[in-house]
């Protein structure tokens, strides 16, 4: 009560600031003019359509209606840089628009062309003060078309419905001013019927860049502007539906529906209207069969609202979990006096209660999981429009990653994609369309404590409140994202809850204060959850941000989901981000590319490559990274309980369906190739629950075979969007170690001829060759071709990834950059010479870090060279290594790759989970993942052997010792990954500008292969200074290791 209390008193005196802060703005543009956000435009409601008849509401295509009309298409336009430039009485009928361009709707100006898309992250892009919007540079866009009046809407109410205008819009119909709307995104509804007239008629929109709205607008996204959602224009009866509220609850026994269903009505007509409500609940699995209907007569005033509740008990209903979305259809029929029907209105509703429990969430009673990502509306060629086709994109690749939960970052997105959210199945934050980052962190700036904001605040948390209050999938209210905390929030989130108790609402910067009721950290690290768990909380932590997947990036994800699991309060969280925001732009040579920093707007400041990081591209198609989530997020698991016996558990995480969509496999493997595999007799276990299995496993001949098996879960039957066979689940279990073989007795015979510079060993169809002068393996000839182009060398570096550049690894390791290419000989030697062997010995000095390399090469028949390195650090203090292994190149011909190691894609020490061992093939560029901005990219882990050959498969195949390997080659130099800086500083100054991009990465002619014992890992806590893991960085300490290269014909 006492929260209550306070809350009501900042309201009031938040009224009584409001009208005097009104005063003092009173002479003021409404869109410099904070205190001003909406001219007659309609009330927020919930999304319906209004339909002639009970089939129509059903079928809820609003685009078959007679009551709809589209305006999306071709308008006239002009674009004009400043406010004082744009055109004057342009929505008079009399104003000529035939000279002016042709745009079409929805779309973002930027992509036709007009002005300059902008990427900030944390700054606004403009420098004035609130409520100031810039006037020099705020680019406004003019929009005029006609479209006909149809004569069935005579005596209907019209009503102009414009899905979502960035950012602030007027409004004329026939020359005259209807309104003004700002909140960019959520719907501008104007009721136009007095306006209109018969036959044709006029619409003018007039859209700002900036307005005062825009301070609540600062989403780290890409800037643009213009129309971004659908057009339309609906008729509806005078009397009418106005809105409608659907609370289907669970009882506490979650097994009886609890329905509530508030419907209001509206008159619009002179008399009282007399008539009946008749409201129905059809079942979707049941042919649409009504499973409870009522009437309730209605008398409905002129000018008075009419609002009935009716509660209403449903026995045992199928029930709604983002597992098992089950949807029912209701239908509210207004009929009149004679039981004609005026308008038929409809909603898929789901069963559901969502509660906070023992410090946990719940959905039905049962704490769930959070495997969830952020998704901001953008599309590489579509800017912020998205269509139907590209949500159910997304949605395919979330259901075949396991994605199970949506973060709407940070604005309501289009109510199209909640309605997929509730029919598909996934658990939804839905957030206010409010951020104000750049005024958050002082409290003498940030808006949260400036109560003249406050009806902004809340006008749009109501808008999206009212318009998405029915989703049974959105299961949690945000109140924005980044804008600080303060009484201004406090207030907002006890305005949802007085509205809305069947939700729990979160807000990220509100931390453990009273007005969030989940702690929903950003980017936390996997001690400070931990520790959390530990304090023994009394709220959920569900991370709203982590695992910051800029470039090659997505490290550490398992290590987070292993601590997440242990602990009932740790909930999950959502991956920053779903798809990369960058559009798609093409070069002067025709090449198309992801765009960044300063190929948006050449002259204001930005925050570079810092705008793609995602798990699939603005095309969507997944970056390597999306198969890590795909593998931590898999619905089941696999241990091994007595491996010897062939003793397994497989483990139900799901949390409401059991197991019998679902075939699992088996699979032996010897050295990658599959030996035998087969299918398990039905494997059943409850949600949470495990079950043993035995698989007969053959004994193991005395060989040096490595015998792998892997258990895997596949889709048995029809489920959206994952095909009959899918894997959704998978693990490997080495059930034989892998044995290094000897060398091979040979009778074979070497030859060595020596000089005084160089020693050429041969044998039958090769020959190598060292300079002595260098310490360097020269030459290695097979079968007459030449396989070295360049010497094998001492390697340190690589190229910076976006998360390196982050925490400055270009600056801290960049001793090691050059430290394999300045190495100085100290000696040379041949340690034996036999006919079966020869030992080349050569020590080098590395001056920059002032440490030793020892590499030993034994050359034996059968065109095999061992190689055994060994560094050896000095006692100057130096920085970890980004990488300890050896590079050299090949010539350009050597353009396919197999491998047995992780695969298909790249992985690397912290991100190799979900790379399976197998035995891979494929062309070289086919290997290489040219992100955005170029950087290290191919890498294979966990290498037993690798080659890589020609056309006619002549090459060279590398051989792990007793050490795994790291390996990855690619058809260019380590340079054209490399960074280079780009122009000025990051506005944000949390990553350098960088000016490369993938079309800087061309195919060269040859190939470097790199062989490596280690490479530190990705990282990815966040990409603005998190370290990598310790468990993943390369200390500078001694290492050994050691491989062996061989020349191979291979078909």
């Amino acid at each position: 009560m006492t929260k209550l209390y306070l809350s009501a008193t900042r309201i009031i005196l938040c009224t009584i600031c409001f009208a005097i802060v009104s005063d003092g703005f009173a002479q003021r543009d409404p869109w410099q003019d904070h205190t001003v956000f909406r001219i007659n435009k309609e009330e927020a409601h919930a999304t319906f359509f209004s339909y002639d008849n009970v089939e129509q509401a059903v079928q809820d295509e609003k685009e078959k209606s007679a009551g709809y009309q589209s305006l999306n298409g071709m308008w006239k336009f002009n674009f004009a840089r400043q406010p004082a430039d744009r055109p004057e009485g342009f929505y008079k009928e009399a104003f000529d628009v035939t000279g002016w361009d042709n745009i079409k709707v929805p779309v973002n100006w930027e992509v036709e062309g007009y002005d300059h898309p902008i990427y900030l992250d944390e700054k606004y892009p403009f420098n004035t003060h609130w409520p100031d919007a810039p006037q020099d540079y705020n680019p406004v866009g003019s929009y005029r078309r006609t479209f006909e009046l149809r004569d069935e809407w005579q005596g209907r109410e019209v009503f102009l419905h414009l899905g979502a205008v960035n950012s602030a819009v007027y409004v004329w119909i026939n020359g005259i001013q209807v309104g003004y709307s700002e909140d960019s995104k959520t719907p501008a509804e104007f009721d136009i019927t007095k306006y209109l007239r018969a036959g044709t008629n006029t619409v003018a929109l007039q859209i700002f860049r900036w307005n005062d709205g825009s301070y609540l607008e600062a989403q780290d996204m890409l800037k643009v502007s213009g129309i971004e959602r659908d057009v339309y224009l609906y008729a509806t009866p005078k009397v009418k539906v106005s809105d409608f509220f659907v609370k289907a609850g669970l009882d506490e026994a979650y097994r009886n529906g609890k329905l509530l269903v508030n419907v209001q009505f509206k008159n619009l007509t002179a008399k009282t209207f007399k008539g009946v409500a008749e409201m129905s609940l059809l079942d979707d699995k049941n042919n649409l069969k009504a499973i409870w209907n009522t009437t309730q007569p209605l008398q409905i005033i002129p000018g008075k609202p009419l609002s009935i509740s009716l509660p209403q008990t449903i026995f045992n209903p199928r029930k709604w979990t983002a597992e098992t979305p089950e949807l029912y259809t209701m239908v509210v029929a207004l009929k009149d006096a004679d039981k004609k029907i005026v308008e038929v209105i409809s909603d898929k509703i789901g069963f559901r209660t969502v509660q906070i429990k023992n410090a946990q969430l719940l959905v039905n009673g049962k704490a769930i999981k959070i495997k969830g990502v952020n998704r901001h509306e953008a599309h590489a060629t579509q800017g912020h429009y998205i269509t139907r086709e590209i949500m159910l994109r997304d949605i395919e690749l979330m259901k075949k990653a396991n994605i199970n939960a949506v973060r709407g970052c940070h604005y309501p997105n289009d109510p199209v994609w909640y309605d997929l959210m509730d029919q598909y199945g996934f658990y939804v934050i839905d957030e206010a369309n409010i951020e104000s980052q750049p005024l958050a962190s002082d409290d003498s700036t940030k808006l949260g404590n400036e109560m003249s904001w406050l009806p902004a605040h809340v006008d749009r948390t109501r808008n999206m409140f009212e318009r998405d209050k029915n989703h049974p999938s959105i299961i949690i209210w945000s109140l924005g994202n980044e804008s600080g905390d303060g009484p201004v929030f406090d207030s907002t989130y006890h305005w949802l809850h007085r509205h809305d108790h069947t939700r729990p609402v979160a807000y990220e910067p509100a931390k453990l204060h009273t007005y969030t009721d989940i702690f929903s950290p950003m980017y936390a690290r996997i001690p400070q959850i931990v520790e959390y768990a530990k304090s023994n909380p009394t709220r959920p932590l569900i991370m709203c941000e982590y695992a910051h997947v800029m470039g090659n990036s997505g490290g550490n994800l398992q290590d987070y989901w292993n601590e997440i699991e242990k602990y009932p309060v740790l909930q999950g969280g959502f991956i920053w981000e779903w798809s990369d925001q960058g559009l798609q732009y093409t070069n002067n040579k025709g090449v198309k590319y992801m765009a960044y920093g300063h190929d948006y707007h050449p002259d204001l400041p930005t925050d570079g490559a810092f705008i793609n990081k995602g798990l699939v591209t603005g095309l969507r198609e997944p970056i390597p990274h999306y198969y890590e989530v795909k593998k931590v997020y898999q619905p089941v698991s696999f241990q091994a309980v007595n491996m010897a016996e062939g003793e397994f558990e497989i483990r139900n995480k799901y949390t409401f369906s059991d197991l019998s969509k679902l075939s699992f496999q088996w699979q032996l493997m010897a050295d990658g190739v599959v030996m035998s595999k087969g299918w398990l007799n039905k494997v059943e276990a409850l949600p949470g629950d495990g079950t043993r299995i035995k698989i007969s496993l053959p004994r193991f001949a005395a060989d040096t075979l490595e015998y792998i098996l892997k258990l895997s879960a596949h889709v048995n039957s029809d489920i959206p969007f994952l095909p009959v066979g899918f894997e959704v689940a998978w693990e490997q279990f080495v059930i034989e170690e892998r044995h290094v073989a000897s060398p091979s007795l040979s009778a074979e015979k070497l030859k060595t001829m020596k000089t005084k510079t160089d020693v050429t060993i041969s044998g039958e169809d090769f020959s190598v060759a060292f300079n002595l002068s260098h310490g360097t393996l020269s030459d290695f000839t097979f079968k007459n071709k030449k396989v070295l182009r360049t010497p094998l060398q001492p390697q340190f570096w690589r190229a910076p990834t976006d998360n390196d550049l982050g925490n400055n690894m270009q600056v801290w390791a960049a001793v090691w950059k050059d430290a394999g290419n300045n190495a100085k000989l100290i000696s040379c030697r041949i340690e034996k010479e036999a006919a079966d062997e020869v030992v080349v010995l050569s020590k080098f000095y590395l001056p920059t870090v002032e440490s030793t390399v020892e590499v030993r090469y034994t050359v034996r028949p059968h065109a095999e060279v061992k190689v055994e390195y060994h560094f050896l650090p000095g006692s100057k203090t130096l920085p970890d290594l980004p990488r300890l292994g050896m590079q050299f190149t090949l010539p350009q011909e050597f353009q396919y790759m197999a491998w047995y190691g992780r695969g298909p894609h790249e992985s690397y020490a912290d991100r190799k989970s979900g790379a399976a061992v197998g035995a891979y093939k494929g062309m070289l560029w086919d290997q290489i993942y040219l992100y955005p901005r170029p950087q290290e990219t191919g890498n294979k882990t966990d290498v037993r052997w690798m080659t890589l050959t020609n056309f006619d498969g002549i090459g060279l195949k590398l051989l792990a010792d007793a050490q795994l390997l790291s390996s990855s080659a690619w058809p260019f130099s380590q340079d054209e990954l490399d960074f280079k800086a780009g122009k000025g500083v990051s506005a944000s100054g949390l990553v350098p500008n960088v000016s490369k991009h993938s079309y800087d990465v061309v195919q060269r002619d040859f190939v470097t292969w790199n062989i490596d014992l280690l490479q530190m890992g990705v990282g990815g806590d966040n990409s603005w200074g998190a370290p990598v893991h310790d468990a993943y960085k390369i200390k500078p300490a001694e290492y050994r290791y050691s491989f062996v290269l061989k020349g191979v014909s291979v078909e």
